[in-house]
């Protein structure tokens, strides 16, 4: 596959149906686990493989809180960075992710290699087999960075990030492309706008919170 572009492939957050969908079709327990992660901590995928059991705090899970600690951010430019960032306990792919943490063995939750991790991610696009919804690729398309936009979308959607939120929660700095990661990554889409206009987009697409694992597929712009 080509060179893809974030800013054309994702247009909007997908949804949490499509995720859903996304994960239980992945043929198994690992390609479940990876895409779950990829997700939910917005890792790249050198990153994901260097994701350990001691990064992950499940002491506050009862109060729907799920804390990454010290996760190793790459392209730091000669020095080591990390991040620590929260996850809502109570979103979709949360319990697949720590179903996973809890069978491994070892230290490292995710230890492979990049070319493995793409074709894992690929694999499971292609069995779940269908248009992505607000994006202008196939799920037979999918690739890692493709999550990373993802949940910056629905970071900004669903929770009102800001940008300084945004790079709080990435660990992207000023050094990195200087302002430009947000917008790369997380651009207000229509349907920010439109929420922030005061039009109810949940309840016209279903995009929004936990509720959306029960609500049919929305609008899609490929082949509409």
């Amino acid at each position: 596959m080509g060179r893809r572009s974030i800013e054309s492939d994702v247009l909007e957050f997908c949804g949490w149906k499509f995720l859903v969908e996304l994960v239980k079709k992945s043929p198994s327990d690992r390609h479940r686990a990876v895409c779950s992660a990829l997700f939910i901590t917005g890792c790249r995928v050198s990153e994901l493989s260097m994701l350990r059991k001691s990064n992950v705090v499940t002491d506050y899970l009862d109060r729907n809180l799920l804390l990454f600690i010290n996760v190793p951010v790459e392209k730091c430019k000669g020095r080591r960075r990390t991040r620590t960032f929260p996850v809502r306990a109570d979103e979709p792919l949360v319990p697949v992710f720590l179903d996973w943490v809890r069978r491994v063995d070892g230290r490292a939750l995710f230890p492979w290699n990049r070319v493995t991790l793409y074709n894992i991610v690929r694999s499971a696009g292609k069995s779940v087999n269908s248009k992505i919804p607000f994006s202008m690729i196939h799920s037979s398309q999918l690739y890692p960075h493709w999550f990373r936009a993802q949940r910056a979308k629905q970071l900004r959607l669903e929770y009102d990030f800001s940008d300084e939120n945004l790079r709080d929660w990435f660990g992207w700095t000023y050094t990195d492309s200087g302002n430009r990661m947000p917008a790369v990554y997380g651009g207000y889409g229509w349907m920010t706008l439109a929420k922030k206009m005061g039009i109810d987009v949940q309840s016209i697409f279903g995009v929004g919170g936990r509720q959306f694992v029960r609500t049919q597929a929305p609008y899609n712009r490929v082949g509409s």
